[in-house]
């Protein structure tokens, strides 16, 4: 999967409290 999309979609449209969720 390309994470670089993930991650700016994520950034984009959740928060950072999300992505820490996803760790």
């Amino acid at each position: 999967r390309p994470w670089s999309l993930v991650t700016s979609k994520v950034r984009r449209d959740y928060p950072s409290i999300q992505l820490t969720a996803w760790r």
